[in-house]
């Protein structure tokens, strides 16, 4: 705090002392013209004795709380922790001052209770989503040899959405350090679509769902990573609205965008979709979704410069469009 500030605080603040000193003052001069007498030497002295008093007693008043501040704001500075020299503060702002580190201290023990909570709750995941891979890869060897390849494309399929869920829950957790796992370079999207939409192909042949699939040519610098997780996550809600009809991927100018003919999403939960753990009416309807994947994609897009943008129409299909900017992210 500048002390121009300080003194105009305080000179608010010792307003109602400063205006009744300069009124007793004032009574003091009219005395002699009230009463009709002539003041005294002595008593003439005396006014502006008390009048010096009371001055030199504003200005010590004024140099005390301009050190008290000083005192308070210097160990602002410190951390929070810090218990401050309480010989330089008043009594009251002593008490406050031990007051406050006593919560601090309080507050940094409570902090540290739940990081270490968090800490631990994000190793339990994050193994538990490791592991559970390994069955998942064994139930795929097992289906393997199994002799009729039309039952077992469904058992695949699940198999297929189960390690998708579990690979979701990684990314998730993998969010918190986002920046740490980011390579960024210049990526086909023509060639990220074709393998997403590989990835997802047994899904439109056992649902009957026509792929059409445009010109996707465009050169961005992005994450193909983080990129491949927003696009499955989107072709995979296309899929599962989608009973029947078509897919259409397109690029216009810097936009791919994603369209349906599903059943599409209520107008009033299209703002809400990106929301962590909201599912909508079509959600709770079809009692398969967690809410999370539109929040991740939210999430990653965000981070690597892409507008992500949904419009629907109830009932004719979802259009979901990734705009990439060329200035949101520069290849150094």
């Amino acid at each position: 705090m500048s002390k121009l500030t300080f003194l105009k605080r305080w000179l608010r603040s010792r307003s109602l002392m400063i205006g009744a000193i300069c009124l007793l003052y004032t009574i003091s001069l009219l005395v002699p013209y009230l009463f009709e007498t002539e003041s005294s030497i002595a008593f003439h002295y005396l006014r502006h004795l008390l009048l010096s008093i009371a001055c030199l007693a504003l200005v010590i008043d004024c140099l005390s709380c301009y050190r008290q501040t000083h005192a308070i704001y210097h160990w602002l500075d410190q951390p929070a922790t810090a218990l401050p020299d309480l010989a330089t503060f008043s009594p009251s702002n002593a008490l406050m001052a031990q007051r406050v580190h006593e919560l601090a201290l309080q507050h940094e023990q409570l902090q540290a209770q739940l990081t270490k909570q968090y800490n631990d709750q994000l190793d339990y995941y994050t193994l538990w989503a490791h592991q559970i891979k390994t069955p998942i890869t064994a139930l795929y060897l097992l289906v393997d040899q199994l002799p009729s390849e039309q039952s077992v494309a469904p058992i695949k399929q699940e198999l297929f959405k189960i390690q998708q869920y579990a690979e979701c829950v990684l990314h998730y957790l993998r969010m918190e350090t986002f920046h740490q796992d980011l390579v960024l370079q210049q990526e086909s999207l023509d060639e990220l679509v074709r393998q997403t939409i590989k990835k997802y192909a047994p899904f439109f042949i056992s649902k009957n769902i026509q792929l059409i699939l445009d010109d996707c040519h465009l050169d961005i610098v992005t994450d193909a990573k983080w990129l491949a997780i927003v696009l499955e996550q989107l072709l995979s809600n296309a899929l599962k609205y989608t009973p029947k009809g078509a897919i259409h991927f397109y690029v216009k100018e810097r936009t791919l965008f994603i369209q349906d003919t599903g059943i599409g999403i209520r107008q009033e939960d299209i703002q809400r979709v990106f929301e962590r753990g909201f599912t909508g009416f079509n959600g709770r309807m079809n009692q398969q979704s967690s809410g999370l994947g539109l929040y991740l994609c939210r999430q990653i897009t965000q981070q690597l410069g892409i507008r992500l943008q949904l419009s629907s129409e109830l009932g004719k299909g979802t259009i979901a469009q990734l705009t990439f900017d060329e200035c949101n992210i520069v290849l150094e």
